[in-house]
């Protein structure tokens, strides 16, 4: 099983376990996505000290936030090596990569969305992808 991450991105004390549990029990399942905090409460409940006030996202982005980013994924090796692995290139460069990868993953797989408490943390700093787009995900 592989989960993605970042240097700045945290995982709440269940995310691998459910994601862990999930798989073993749907053999025909070939990946899972879990809820993840971003927007404004995600800063108040972050453990980065000094963040600056953010609006809160609006509830479409979070969802399509969550439906792209790699963050909130456990996937299945097998799965992972079947559609090519991580996107390079330029979509890479493109800052697209996450996005490709979950569609065709989407698009070639059996998966589901865990529902419950959101598993991961998004953490907005100076510059990220979340911080240069929060213009965008803060409108409909």
């Amino acid at each position: 099983v592989i989960f993605f991450g970042e240097a700045d991105d945290v995982f709440y004390e269940h995310h691998i376990p459910v994601c862990w549990d999930l798989l073993r029990r749907e053999p025909n399942v070939g990946f899972v996505k879990m809820r993840m905090d971003a927007g404004r409460d995600y800063l108040e409940a972050s453990f980065v000290a000094g963040q600056v006030p953010v609006q809160e996202l609006h509830p479409h982005w979070q969802v399509a936030i969550e439906d792209t980013s790699p963050m909130n994924l456990c996937v299945r090796k097998q799965v992972h090596d079947f559609i090519g692995g991580f996107p390079g290139g330029h979509l890479f460069h493109m800052d697209m990569e996450d996005g490709a990868y979950m569609m065709t993953l989407f698009e070639s797989f059996a998966g589901f969305k865990w529902l419950a408490a959101p598993s991961t943390l998004y953490v907005r700093r100076p510059g990220n992808g979340l911080d240069r787009r929060m213009r965008q995900f803060t409108n409909p």
